[in-house]
């Protein structure tokens, strides 16, 4: 699929169409939706809530992003998603425990959308220094910096404190996210420049994992767990999806 380049308001003010008209075979089984499968294990002093030491390997977590030396660390434990608190650097200070988020409580706006954009950014340069040999990659490439045009949208906004701005645009941009992710899964990596301490399907897990975060900071399911619902019949099965078209 083409995309034109556009400008990002407009984009988010129409929407997003991303079907595509292939049916596909079954594929191997996946890592649950969320579950980290590319990032090393990240040692740093994450606690259930339950105040046990978070094991990231455990299957009920998913969407971990680590903290910085000036953000916090966000995480999904049973479908609940909770924050961590930075770490206070000191003598006799105690880790930080996590704290439930707020459905649509918007209280991580400001942090989440600058470490979306940063993250974006990186992410950009990652394909530009490492991947322009690829066939396909001035079409990827151009998809990957609108979406990073968007996230500066996201980020000013949080800056601005407009999140009606956002909750309107967020599915959009995550709409836009999950179809790169698949365009960037043909591409070759050759080694010229490293950008960041990860590789570029570890920086998609966690930007994945931001985003998410960043939703439900602002009260917004994605697309994919709303269609998932839909497909529930009354006793709580779920139903196999129509043929795409």
């Amino acid at each position: 699929m083409k995309w034109k380049s556009i400008c990002i308001p407009a984009l988010l003010a129409a929407g997003l169409s991303l079907g595509n008209g292939s049916v596909s075979l079954a594929q191997p089984q996946q890592p649950p939706l969320g579950a980290s499968k590319f990032r090393p294990q990240v040692h740093i002093d994450l606690f259930t809530p339950q105040g046990g030491r978070l094991n990231q390997r455990d299957e009920h977590y998913h969407y971990i992003v680590p903290p910085t030396d000036r953000h916090g660390a966000f995480y999904t434990f049973d479908n609940t998603y909770y924050y961590t608190p930075m770490a206070t650097r000191g003598p006799g200070q105690r880790a930080p425990r996590p704290v439930a988020m707020q459905f649509g409580g918007s209280r991580h706006l400001v942090e989440l959308g600058e470490r979306i954009e940063t993250l974006a950014n990186e992410l950009c340069l990652d394909l530009h220094h490492n991947y322009d040999h690829n066939p396909r990659f001035k079409e990827v490439y151009g998809e990957a910096y609108q979406f990073l045009q968007a996230t500066k949208f996201i980020r000013d906004r949080g800056h601005q404190g407009d999140r009606e701005a956002i909750r309107r645009s967020v599915t959009k941009i995550d709409n836009l996210f999950h179809h790169i992710q698949d365009d960037l899964a043909i591409l070759k990596r050759q080694e010229r420049r490293p950008v960041g301490p990860h590789g570029l399907e570890a920086k998609t897990e966690e930007l994945q994992a931001l985003i998410h975060h960043l939703m439900y900071d602002q009260g917004v399911k994605p697309d994919h767990d709303k269609h998932d619902n839909d497909r529930r019949d009354p006793r709580g099965r779920q139903e196999a999806p129509p043929p795409r078209r």
